[in-house]
C-alpha cells in the first residue's frame, strides 16, 4: 500500500526506517549462522534521496532515523541501496542493505565436476641415452633400457657424402634388442654416414590419463580488502605432465600418495576463483576433488 501524502515539513527529508525491514541470513543452509545481511527498508521525498558510501557501518548515521533497537551493527557495512519504488506525494521506498563478512564455510558439497587426472607411469621411462652408432636401417646401439613395445623418440646427426651435416628423427616403436645395448626399429631413416645421436625412451605407462566426474567440494572465504588485487589466489594443482613419473612434479610416487590419502590433504584444489559478494566485500571459492 502506497504510504499517505506528507510534507516535506512533515519530516521525510531525511530517510525513516519503515515496516518490512528485516534480518538475512544467507548460508544457514551450509551451517553458518552468523553472516547477517539487514534489508533497513526507508521512505524519504524523492528530492531529499541521497545515497551514502559503500562500507559506512549500519548505525544511525547511516543516513535514516528511527532504526529499531538490535539492529546497530558495527560489523554490518552497507553494500548499496536497492528495489527504488516511487511512491505517492513525491515519497521513494529503498532498500538499504548492510551486510557483514561472513565466515569462511569449508568443503561445502557443490555437485560433480569433470576433470582430467594425471596417468602414472613407472620410473624406467623417460630416460635419454647417447647413440655410438647406427646399423642398416633398422639397429641403434645405446646403452637405454628400452623393452620390445617401447616407444623410442631418436635423433640422429649424419653426414652426407659431401660432407653436409643432416638432421632426422621421429618416434619409433621398439622390435627388439630386449635389455641388450642395440635397438631394432623399423623405418629408421640412414641419411648418410652417422656423427650422433640420442635416443629417450617413453615412459611405461602405468594407466593413461583419466577424464572423470567426481564430486567437488568448495569452500568460501570472504574478506574487504582496500584492493580486490590484494586477494591471494590459493594455488591450484598443476601437474607439469598429464603422465607423471619419478622426474615430474608431483612425481608419480607423490600422487599416489594423494590417492591413497583419505584426509583433506588427499584433494586437489583445482579452481580458486575471487568474485563480488555484495559492496566491497569479496568472495574466494577454492573447488577441490578427491585425488583419483
Amino acid at each position: 500500500m502506497s504510504l499517505p501524502y506528507e510534507s516535506i515539513t512533515n519530516g521525510f527529508q531525511t530517510a525513516r526506517v519503515d515496516a518490512g525491514t528485516y534480518i538475512e541470513y544467507p548460508f544457514t543452509h551450509e551451517g553458518d549462522v552468523t553472516a547477517k545481511i539487514y534489508h533497513i527498508i526507508c521512505v524519504v521525498n524523492d528530492v531529499n534521496y541521497s545515497p551514502i558510501g559503500l562500507d559506512t557501518p549500519l548505525g544511525e548515521s547511516a543516513g535514516f532515523t528511527g532504526l529499531a533497537t538490535g539492529y546497530a551493527n558495527a560489523s554490518a557495512f552497507h553494500v548499496g541501496d536497492f528495489n527504488r519504488q516511487k511512491l505517492d506525494g513525491g515519497l521513494v521506498r529503498f532498500d538499504r542493505r548492510f551486510a557483514t563478512i561472513p565466515a569462511t564455510r569449508s568443503n561445502i558439497l557443490t555437485g560433480t565436476t569433470a576433470y582430467t587426472y594425471p596417468g602414472m607411469a613407472n620410473s624406467s621411462g623417460g630416460t635419454t641415452s647417447t647413440i655410438t652408432g647406427i646399423s642398416g636401417n633398422d639397429t641403434v646401439t645405446a646403452s637405454t633400457a628400452a623393452v620390445i613395445g617401447d616407444t623410442v623418440s631418436i635423433q640422429l646427426t649424419t653426414e652426407d657424402s659431401s660432407g653436409v651435416t643432416l638432421t632426422s628423427g621421429g618416434d619409433y616403436i621398439a622390435l627388439a634388442g630386449t635389455g641388450s645395448s642395440q635397438v631394432v626399429v623399423a623405418g629408421l631413416a640412414s641419411l648418410g654416414t652417422f656423427v650422433s645421436g640420442s635416443i629417450t625412451v617413453a615412459p611405461h605407462s602405468v594407466r593413461k590419463p583419466l577424464n572423470l566426474s567426481a564430486g567437488s567440494f568448495t569452500t568460501y572465504s570472504y574478506s574487504m580488502p582496500d584492493n580486490f588485487n590484494d586477494v591471494t589466489l590459493t594455488d591450484v594443482f598443476k601437474p607439469s605432465s598429464l603422465t607423471l613419473t619419478s622426474g615430474t612434479v608431483p612425481t608419480s610416487t607423490e600422487y599416489q600418495a594423494l590417492i591413497d590419502d583419505d584426509e583433506e590433504t588427499g584433494y586437489l584444489t583445482i579452481s580458486s576463483e575471487v568474485t563480488k559478494y555484495a559492496g566491497n566485500i569479496i568472495q574466494k571459492a577454492d573447488v577441490k576433488i578427491k585425488a583419483l
